[in-house]
């Protein structure tokens, strides 16, 4: 054979076939390959048997294989940990990345965030939970049956992705990026690919329409009649939709960055300016279940004031909930199994659709909010970078921050465009009195230092 056919690393093309020997044993070879470096070698075995004969020349041909530079790459290249093959199912390929991804998750190399998009991308969620959606396209369940070879086929996934696309097109995008990952994995850890498939596919753009939209003051005054009005009894798990959905408004947050609230995070409620400490967010883990995570899902911690109206219904919550001494206790809980557990946004978009059902605002989501408040801070600002330093996006020289120091005497820059969402209080009729700008309060906690 040319030595020009001989790929480096390639495996034997003619069919092995050992031979007894006058010596009693089997025997097989020399065959001709060569090494991963790209020198030439030859390879041989014998045994008592034909399976010990074949044995015996595959491990020298390893042995071969290997010889030369870079041999750590070599054996890694050739030993990969998970064996999969182009005729293994893909739902066994979507199990050893899951798990793959899992033990670069615990090696620090991977985000939560980025995992969890990974697992929901792929299996269905749990249908007992009352936000799982049973009918939601899920790789696992479309593509579980086939094989690698079959997903592979380039014609397979454009036809899958044009398919999904054109009614969810949400959904495809965030799996185009999740089976490119999948496909990544088993070229680069297990090279089944010379290439990942997904190299050989433009991405397609998918036009999606955003249902989001700023709420009108007609339309606040609404949702809050919709949530405030549906109160049963005294019971907690009935009214905390409305006091969540109060503080997205009037912050513009994350839902799972106000559900992650801690007493402590609160300073100064009882004061003429209340600032909130934004530096957590609740989430499902796998295992684990509901839990607070320390961090915004995404942008650094930071302070904002509460409007004067928000600030209201907060202390009207903390005087119905909150236990002396507790202050690392979580604002919004529900029991299960009698046990205080946190909230996750998933029940926030759950409830939020079951109560405004039939309203004339039912199409509004937590999204809706924090784009009301993003549009209110711009427009009566001017400044749309303001908008974006009240979500936590970014920060600017020319926002409005104030100085504060907190009972430690550590200074604290909070984001204080409270004046301005002062008018998105649903109560309003747009004639709201406006505290002074620049107006200097005392306090023990915190106490104004100067406005900048």
């Amino acid at each position: 054979m040319p030595q020009e056919k001989m790929a480096p690393g390639a495996e034997p093309k003619q069919k092995l076939v050992p031979i007894k020997g006058d010596d009693d044993l089997w025997h097989l070879g020399p065959i001709r390959h060569r090494a991963w470096s790209g020198s030439y070698h030859r390879s041989s075995g014998k045994g008592k048997t034909r399976k010990e004969c074949l044995d015996d020349f595959w491990r020298r041909f390893e042995v071969n294989r290997n010889k030369g530079a870079r041999v750590e790459l070599i054996a890694e290249m050739s030993s990969p940990a998970t064996v999969l093959t182009l005729d293994s199912m893909m739902s066994d390929a979507f199990d050893e990345f899951r798990k793959f991804s899992q033990q670069r998750f615990e090696n620090g190399e991977l985000a939560r965030r980025t995992l969890n998009g990974y697992i929901s991308a792929i299996y269905p969620g749990d249908p007992d939970r009352k936000t799982s959606r049973p009918d939601a396209i899920r790789m696992g369940v479309e593509m579980g049956r086939l094989s690698i070879r079959e997903v592979a086929q380039v014609t397979f996934i454009v036809g899958y992705f044009r398919s999904v696309g054109k009614a969810y097109p949400g959904v495809a995008e965030m799996q185009f990026k999740v089976l490119s990952a999948v496909f990544t994995w088993m070229t680069d850890e297990l090279h089944l690919f010379d290439i990942s498939p997904m190299k050989l596919i433009k991405k397609p753009k998918y036009t999606i329409v955003k249902a989001q939209r700023a709420l009108k003051p007609a339309e606040r005054a609404a949702l809050k009649d919709a949530l405030g009005t549906q109160f049963s009894g005294d019971r907690r798990a009935a009214q905390w939709p409305y006091y969540v959905v109060m503080l997205i408004l009037a912050t513009g947050a994350r839902p799972g960055e106000i559900l992650a609230l801690r007493w402590c995070d609160i300073l100064d409620i009882d004061g003429d300016y209340t600032i909130v400490h934004i530096c957590g967010h609740t989430e499902r883990i796998t295992g684990q279940g509901k839990v607070r995570t320390e961090g915004r899902k995404a942008g650094q911690p930071y302070y904002i004031t509460l409007p004067a109206w928000s600030a209201r219904i907060l202390r009207e919550w903390r005087d119905k909930t909150y236990t002396r001494g507790n202050d690392e206790a979580l604002c919004f809980t529900v029991k299960f199994r009698k046990q205080p557990q946190p909230i996750t946004t998933e029940s926030v978009d759950f409830i939020m659709e079951r109560r405004l059902k039939g309203t004339s605002v039912a199409w509004a989501r937590p999204g809706n909010l924090r784009d009301t408040v993003a549009t209110e801070v711009a427009g009566r600002t001017g400044d749309p970078s303001a908008a974006s330093t009240q979500l936590g996006h970014t920060a600017a020289s020319s926002v409005a921050v104030r100085h504060y120091i907190d009972a430690e005497g550590f200074y604290l820059f909070v984001v204080d465009y409270s004046e301005q969402l002062e008018y998105l209080d649903p109560e309003s009729d747009i004639k709201v009195t406006i505290r002074a700008s620049g107006r200097f309060v005392e306090g023990p906690r915190p106490r104004v230092l100067q406005r900048i």
